[in-house]
């Protein structure tokens, strides 16, 4: 069984993109006290989320414990191929069209089975995946808005829509929530 303990309660986190999602990732961490390093990756910008970028995953400092692939998706595939290969502890696949749009494009199984070989034994939440939030360590690899005092309990689900649903949920009803 793969560890997922690293990408679950990471001590560093790579953000690989530049979008609003990756910026709100960057910048959600840094809002919960995440105090690890947080390194995102762009090959252009020069700040993602108000943090300094490095333009390739092959200059992080250290392989991260978790990892937020913010990319389209063929580059999604060469980033996990990068990231299991240095040893990376996990990585979210936010981009679609893979298995699950089998209908309307038609590599894309073909597609999701590349994702799988490229990860090899590094664990993945994806593709096509929202992430996931950690409050009692503020890893929150998930664009949602940051709380605070958290309460604890956890939930997994499979559509993030109903994650935000829920979320957005609790917020009128002043409760907290740890997600992981």
């Amino acid at each position: 069984m793969r560890d997922i303990s690293r990408l679950f309660r990471p001590r560093s986190i790579a953000v690989i993109g530049g979008g609003a999602w990756c910026d709100s990732v960057v910048r959600r961490c840094r809002e919960m006290g995440f105090d690890g390093p947080i390194w995102p990756v762009h090959p252009t910008k020069d700040a993602v989320g108000g943090q300094p970028t490095v333009p390739r995953l092959e200059d992080l400092p250290a392989p991260p414990d978790a990892c937020f692939i913010g990319v389209n998706r063929q580059a999604t595939v060469a980033a996990a191929r990068i990231l299991s290969g240095m040893g990376a502890g996990g990585a979210v696949c936010f981009a679609s069209g893979f298995s699950e749009a089998r209908q309307e494009l038609t590599d894309g199984a073909d597609l999701q089975d590349a994702l799988l070989e490229a990860a090899g034994e590094m664990p993945i939440l994806g593709p096509n995946c929202y992430g996931f939030i950690n409050y009692l360590d503020g890893a929150l690899l998930w664009r949602f808005v940051a709380l605070d005092a958290p309460m604890q309990f956890e939930i997994a689900a499979a559509i993030g829509t109903k994650v935000e649903t829920l979320l957005d949920n609790l917020l009128e009803i002043d409760m907290m929530a740890v997600f992981t």
